[in-house]
């Protein structure tokens, strides 16, 4: 099980949220924005920008769906298939998440944006993010091939293993994608416009080789 935190800011006709992975990031940002704003407090009105703010936390395993129904916000968890079964109103909108990463957010209104999102719903049909699309396989990325058996010597696995795998999965991924937007960041502060992609090839590189080597 997995713990984010999010702010929320919705207006008539639209709502972003942002999610953060510790209670005070989400704190510092939901501030930044409107100086009285409190974490789980009932939702707030900013009357100078005619918007309500509200942040909460969430626990998931799988997944979290962020939806705008009927001028109403809403964030829940739920897995990919029960997500896409969910998102059926032609008068609704929505983004699903698989997992978190640094810098997630999602903005539904006047069109979709975000960052992180898998796909998301326009009323009418799902449109994967151009993010996802031609996604290398493991192989691809690292020029190896192995055969892996993934089962006992009976041709058993252990009845909570596949939950237990999908946790260690999104954990993993979540480092990952961490650890890539740190290190990209603290490159382009060494390195500026000019030497940042550079430093970033480097940084990508070295990544790479320790992949490679990963034993099986």
């Amino acid at each position: 099980m997995a713990r984010i935190f999010y702010v929320v800011e919705k207006a008539n006709d639209y709502v972003n949220a942002h999610f953060f992975k510790t209670e005070k990031e989400a704190l510092t940002y939901g501030i930044a924005e409107f100086p009285d704003f409190d974490m789980f407090d009932e939702p707030m009105e900013d009357d100078e920008n005619e918007v309500w703010l509200h942040g909460d936390k969430l626990d998931f395993k799988k997944g979290i769906l962020f939806s705008f129904e009927e001028g109403e916000a809403y964030i829940q968890p739920m897995d990919e298939d029960e997500a896409r079964k969910y998102c059926n109103d032609e008068n609704s909108s929505a983004m699903f998440f698989d997992g978190f990463k640094k810098g997630m957010y999602g903005y539904l209104g006047n069109g979709v944006d975000g960052r992180g999102f898998k796909w998301e719903w326009d009323g009418s049909e799902i449109n994967e993010s151009e993010s996802k699309r031609n996604v290398p396989t493991f192989e691809e990325f690292t020029n190896t091939t192995a055969t892996i058996t993934e089962a006992n010597s009976d041709g058993t696995i252990s009845d909570d293993e596949d939950e237990l795998m999908d946790d260690l999965m999104g954990t993993i991924e979540a480092t990952i994608d961490d650890l890539i937007a740190d290190s990209r960041d603290k490159a382009y502060e060494i390195g500026g416009g000019f030497r940042g992609p550079g430093n970033v090839d480097r940084i990508k590189k070295l990544l790479v080789a320790k992949v490679k080597k990963m034993k099986l």
